[in-house]
């Protein structure tokens, strides 16, 4: 608690939007100990919430903070890290797994509710996250949902919420496999968990219309809930600060950023028709401020609204002894709690099942699902996830900017005007997201004890985001930030050529905003064959089975990037762009645009045996192996073998266990198997990839190879046993 008023009294002390006191941009990389980049990895300051963002795909981040700062590295499933920022301004860090556990945490209810941590170790493949299997697929993108939310009591809607393709009432049932039993039945990409979804699917002999409408009330946050100073108790520090002469107007008039007292000191120096935007006398600085101690703005009322979240879903079920039908259609519609923000969803659903013959059936399921959303610009349309990184977040700026400020009123950030309202409707991300998959399973039962099943699927998905900054935007307002030498001195955005000891500090973006397009494409295709003997002995005393098959999976992925400087907004998207920004792109070695293309293939042979004796002692046995294009022809690392043996003992299934009641059913089990790890290493063939090296002058530019990691042919995978 002193924590947040100490950060709440700093707030008000300095009037202004955030602490930016002597603040520098941190970046660094942060990966695991195997060496792979560690994405998703939550970056904050330590006691502020309202600053954090999180690592991209290779691991990087970046940051304000300021010297005195500790940043603060947290991930599920790993250490959390804290490294003091210091001179400082790139800090990477190594990131180690750490046990999985059970906790037990207070729920909403009062009650304590069992949560397991399903992640463990990071698996080969470099993921700290759970394997999500829906109808025998594997999603190979990542599902972002907290496996401690499977123990909370609307577990379905959440999981439909983050499988995108379906509604609630399309699942039927989940399950989470743990330990060596589920890398030993989905392999080393399963080293952290497996979340089985199976989906529902028609009945013979029933017929059934259902609809389900949810509507979620969503009230506007109150500052009852917050140890918050109000405005009279803020200016209270205003005016004892200004007294002691610990704010003048030479230090707030050329500062970078600034709240109420700011704009009292740029309005005594703003002339207009009739004179200054305010008298430089004491009555008309003490009516000034009296009206900032009275205002006691609510942020939260102007920047949230009552919203109502309505989720539509139809379902149709249907069967005969030749054919069954499960179809779903559902719609989501939010119109938005944060303002200028909304999200609609539609998703449709079928599940298909066909009696061909006596001996041989076939599945059909097809699902598709489309998202479009708007977003503040500080907000991720696909995870939801806020970053400091466009430094719009209305949630933090309710609770962290002075309620002494004016609503209607402007303000500096970055040497350039800013006003919450105008910055949201001209800073914004609009994302649409379009996935479609379709997966086929024949069964042929060859004899009453042996049955094969094949399945293939493929899946498409295109992820488009668009994130503008118009001309109106505070980022385009300061790139043209030139009002006096102070400003012009110390405005980063501002270019000035390195290599002209006599050239002066200009923009690059004379005209227009900011516009930042990505877009992401993944084609995947599965098969997975297998084959099944089923037998019983002596009346159904011994039981065995005896399974075995084979998989595989090839997964294309297309991300690009690209970044459009001088965008008209208001003038048809016209391009006024400048070629200075090209030149102070190209010395400071950043891109405009970025390709990434990948192609993932992986497979698999596995096999399994259980025994039973009368149900009450099981014996089961699994043995796979692995292999994977990520290793090259390494014959060392690119066959991954894991096993496991269980041992299962059914008290239920006992003569005494009547005697146990209230018991309804009680078993052990035991399972000794073993897992691979990845090597220190993610590689086996030698990685060259290409760069710009550096010159002394720019039109010195050229290509080059460079070898960043050397083969490790012979490197021998870990094994661990569990």
């Amino acid at each position: 608690m002193r924590i947040k008023i100490s950060i709440c009294l700093l707030f008000s002390l300095l009037g202004m939007i955030h602490t930016f006191a002597q603040e520098k941009s941190i970046s660094g990389t942060v990966k695991n100990s195997q060496g792979l980049p560690q994405q998703g990895v939550v970056v904050s300051l330590k006691g502020d919430s309202s600053r954090t963002t999180q690592t991209d795909a290779k691991g990087g981040y970046t940051i304000l903070a300021k010297s005195t700062d500790i940043l603060v590295f947290s991930s599920l499933g790993m250490a959390t890290i804290e490294r003091t920022v210091g001179e400082a301004t790139t800090i990477d860090v190594v990131m180690s797994s750490s046990t999985a556990k059970t906790t037990s945490t207070p729920s909403t209810t009062g009650e304590a509710v069992a949560r397991t941590n399903v992640r463990g170790p990071s698996s080969i493949y470099g993921e700290s996250k759970p394997l999500w299997v829906v109808d025998g697929i594997i999603l190979d993108d990542g599902v972002e949902l907290s496996p401690d939310a499977l123990s909370s009591s609307d577990a379905k809607t959440l999981i439909a919420s983050a499988l995108g393709g379906l509604s609630s009432d399309d699942i039927d049932t989940f399950r989470v496999l743990k330990d060596a039993s589920a890398t030993s039945i989905y392999g080393p990409r399963a080293i952290a968990g497996v979340v089985v979804v199976n989906t529902r699917k028609g009945s013979k002999g029933t017929n059934s219309i259902s609809y389900t409408n949810e509507s979620t009330f969503r009230l506007i946050p109150s500052y009852n809930n917050f140890n918050i100073m109000n405005s009279q108790d803020q200016m209270d520090v205003f005016m004892e600060m200004m007294r002691r002469g610990n704010i003048t107007y030479k230090e707030m008039g050329n500062r970078r950023h600034y709240g109420e007292i700011g704009r009292m000191y740029a309005l005594l120096n703003t002339a207009t028709p009739s004179g200054y935007g305010l008298a430089n006398t004491n009555e008309a600085k003490e009516a000034f401020l009296r009206a900032a101690e009275m205002r006691n703005t609510d942020w939260f009322s102007r920047l949230f609204q009552t919203s109502i979240l309505q989720s539509h879903s139809v379902s149709i079920s249907t069967g005969t002894d030749k054919a069954s039908y499960y179809a779903s259609v559902g719609i989501i519609n939010d119109p938005g709690w944060m303002r200028f923000s909304n999200y609609n969803r539609y998703t449709a659903n079928i599940n298909a099942n066909y009696k061909l013959s006596k001996s041989v059936s076939f599945n059909l399921i097809a699902n598709g699902s489309y998202r479009e959303n708007k977003t503040p610009g500080s907000v991720d349309g696909v995870s939801g996830k806020v970053s400091s990184a466009f430094s719009l977040n209305p949630y933090s700026y309710a609770l962290n900017a002075s309620r002494t400020m004016d609503p209607d009123a402007v303000y500096r950030y970055r040497f350039a005007p800013l006003n919450i309202f105008e910055e949201m409707e001209n800073n914004y991300t609009n994302t649409h997201i379009g996935d479609i998959k379709i997966q086929g399973q024949l069964s042929w039962k060859i004899s009453p004890k042996v049955t094969a099943v094949g399945l293939a699927a493929i899946r498409y998905q295109n992820i488009s985001q668009e994130l503008n900054q118009t001309e109106r935007s505070n980022l385009a307002r300061a790139y043209r930030a030139m009002d006096n030498v102070t400003m012009i001195t110390n405005n980063t955005y501002l270019y000035e050529d390195p290599y002209d000891d006599f050239d002066v500090k200009r923009t690059v973006l004379p005209e227009g905003g900011i516009r930042e397009k990505s877009e992401s494409i993944l084609n995947g295709k599965d098969f997975r064959g297998t084959i099944d003997y089923r037998d019983a002995f002596s009346g159904g005393i011994h039981k065995i089975q005896v399974l075995g098959g084979a998989e595989t999976s090839d997964i294309y992925r297309n991300k690009d990037w690209n970044q459009n400087l001088g965008l008209l907004y208001e003038l048809g998207d016209m391009s006024y762009f400048s070629y200075e920004a090209f030149k102070q792109m190209q010395e400071n070695k950043t891109n405009y645009y970025t390709l990434t293309r990948t192609t993932t293939r992986n497979v698999a042979f596995f096999s399994n045996a259980m025994y039973s004796y009368k149900d009450k002692y099981i014996f089961n046995g699994t043995l796979r192996t692995d292999a994977s294009n990520k290793f090259g022809a390494s014959h060392y690392i690119r066959w991954m073998p894991t096993w496991n043996l269980a041992l299962t003992w059914n008290i239920s299934q006992e003569k005494f266990f009547p005697k146990l009641k209230p018991i309804s059913a009680l078993s052990f089990k035991g399972s000794f198997g073993m897992t691979p790890e990845s090597p220190s290493v993610s590689n086996s063939l030698a990685k060259i990839i290409g760069e710009r090296p550096w010159r002394s002058a720019d039109r010195f530019q050229e290509t080059a190879l460079r070898i960043s990691e050397a083969a490790n042919h012979d490197l021998p995978m870990r094994k661990k046993k569990s």
